[in-house]
């Protein structure tokens, strides 16, 4: 009893916190700049959330597709709450999977959900040289209870909702080029099918 699921992805979000904290509190005899605390805190950022470490076999006829899951939040409310987005970002990176098209590698990135990160460009810096590369590209976040929402249409809203430093932030996503970057897109992905299709017991 009390043993936590292999999926529950907690146990990473407060790894990463603790390392976080020793590292902006370590005090080495070298000495550190704020720049090198600040370098080694993105590191440690980046590579536990497996944002740079999205890579593709090269193997002809594999296809590519690309995951990105959250960070688990809302825990102040109770600490028993996962994020089920970023479990399956956990569970399925770097795992191929066959298709009626060939073989499909799945590569995943876990975002933080810290409205900070965002208008730092986080998603930006991970996305923008995978994307052109890429097969499929989605992304999956925590929902309402019972409920499957497909996202056909988003907008660069940021709605308010506290993040896990308890900030809100409601307010347009300033984006850096309006004449190329729409407020609102639309999915490529085929809706319809997928909402009509039956689930499963997920």
């Amino acid at each position: 009893g009390g043993d936590l699921s292999r999926d529950d992805d907690r146990p990473l979000y407060w790894a990463r916190l603790g390392m976080t904290r020793e590292v902006r509190q370590w005090e080495p005899e070298f000495g550190l700049t704020d720049t090198q605390r600040a370098r080694l805190l993105a590191e440690l950022e980046e590579n536990s959330r497996g944002e740079n470490t999205i890579r593709y076999p090269h193997a002809k006829g594999v296809k590519r597709i690309l995951l990105t899951g959250f960070d688990p939040f809302t825990l102040d409310r109770d600490v028993r709450i996962s994020n089920p987005s970023g479990a399956t970002a956990l569970a399925l990176d770097g795992t191929t999977i066959r298709t009626a098209d060939g073989p499909a590698r799945i590569e995943t990135a876990v975002f933080p959900v810290r409205w900070q990160d965002f208008a730092q460009g986080t998603v930006e810096r991970t996305l923008r040289r995978q994307l052109p590369r890429v097969d499929l590209f989605t992304t999956v976040s925590q929902g309402r209870v019972g409920r499957f929402d497909v996202e056909r249409t988003n907008g660069a809203w940021r709605g308010g909702f506290p993040d896990n430093e308890n900030v809100s932030r409601t307010e347009t996503i300033p984006v850096t080029d309006p004449a190329s970057q729409p407020q609102w897109t639309s999915t490529t992905l085929p809706y319809a099918r997928i909402v009509a299709a039956p689930t499963g017991r997920f």
